[in-house]
Order: C-alpha cells, then sequence, then structure tokens
C-alpha cells in the first residue's frame, strides 16, 4: 500500500519537475508526452503517462510545491526588477556603495524569510555582508581621494602654467603690470 499513486511517480524527479514545468507553462498532456526528455523516460520506465496520472500529478503536494516556488521566484524576480528601475530613475545607485547597499538590504530581506543554512547563520552571513559593504565604501573613498588628488596636482600645473604665461608675456611686452592693466581697461578686457 505504501507504493506510488500515480505512474509519473515512478519516473526520476528531473522528470517529474520537467513535467510539472511543462504543465505550469501551459502545456497540454500531448505535449508533455511528446517532450523528448518525458518520452524518453516513458520509454525507459515503461509508465505512461495518461491524463488520469497527470491529472492526479496536478493535484500532489510535490506539484504544489513546485508551483508555489515557482510562483514565490517570479513575484521576487519582478519586485527585485521594479525596485531597481525606480532606483536607477532617481539616481540612487549612482556609486558602487549605493548599489552594495542595495544588495546588503536585498540579502537581509530574503535571509529572514529563509531557514538557517547548515554552515551559516543569518546573523553571520548578515555580519559578513555589511563588512563587505564596510570594504566596498573604503574602498571607494580610498579610490575618490586619489582621483582628488590627482585633479589638485592637475590645477596647481595649470595655475604655474599659467602664471609662468603671464610672466612671459610681461618680459615680451616690457611693460609694468599698472601699464598692462591700463591697457587691459582701455581695450575693454577688464
Amino acid at each position: 500500500m505504501g507504493g506510488p499513486r500515480n505512474n509519473l511517480t515512478w519516473h526520476p524527479a528531473k522528470v517529474r519537475y520537467r513535467v510539472y514545468a511543462l504543465h505550469y507553462e501551459g502545456y497540454s498532456a500531448a505535449q508533455i508526452n511528446a517532450d523528448p526528455v518525458v518520452a524518453a523516460s516513458v520509454a525507459k520506465t515503461g509508465y505512461r503517462l495518461h491524463n488520469n496520472t497527470l491529472a492526479a500529478a496536478w493535484r500532489s503536494a510535490e506539484y504544489k510545491r513546485y508551483a508555489a516556488g515557482r510562483d514565490k521566484t517570479f513575484a521576487a524576480v519582478e519586485g527585485e526588477q521594479i525596485a531597481q528601475r525606480v532606483l536607477e530613475d532617481v539616481g540612487a545607485l549612482s556609486s558602487v556603495t549605493d548599489v552594495a547597499r542595495y544588495e546588503l538590504a536585498r540579502e537581509i530581506r530574503e535571509l529572514i524569510g529563509v531557514a538557517p543554512d547548515e554552515g551559516e547563520s543569518a546573523v553571520e552571513r548578515i555580519e559578513r555582508l555589511t563588512r563587505s559593504l564596510a570594504t566596498v565604501t573604503r574602498d571607494e573613498s580610498a579610490r575618490l581621494k586619489a582621483e582628488n588628488a590627482e585633479l589638485k596636482a592637475r590645477i596647481a600645473e595649470l595655475e604655474l602654467q599659467l602664471h609662468e604665461a603671464g610672466e612671459s608675456r610681461k618680459i615680451a611686452s616690457g611693460l609694468s603690470d599698472d601699464a598692462i592693466r591700463q591697457i587691459e581697461e582701455q581695450a575693454g578686457l577688464l
């Protein structure tokens, strides 16, 4: 009495989940049976997937878990895409730090709804992700400081070139600063 309740349960899990996926996507019983993976399994096991077998499969707890998992996955992906588009529209993902914060918040949200892993607790994982965010923030700060230093050096270089150009103009003309200023005022440059 403890044997399988329908012919689908005699097929390997890979085939069963393939059948569930095809049904979930709207394929008919004939299309499911015509699928090469399903047809090969039927030929190998000898257990046909007739309409009564498939009807029983759609009522099974295994299929209900499969469908609920797919629904949850699709909802999460769609919510993720919507959130990302909104954040991009408002410019909230303009830096590496913003993206890391977003990913950390997403991971925390996922961990709250998931049972603890065998190797790492949810708290440990959140702490590790937070340390990663701090590292990203430090790395980005260091990069921005380096860029700032490069820009300051370039500004100093340009100011020096400008000063040297002004000195050479004075030397070439042989005029004093006051004389140059008067000429510039008369020309309307000042």
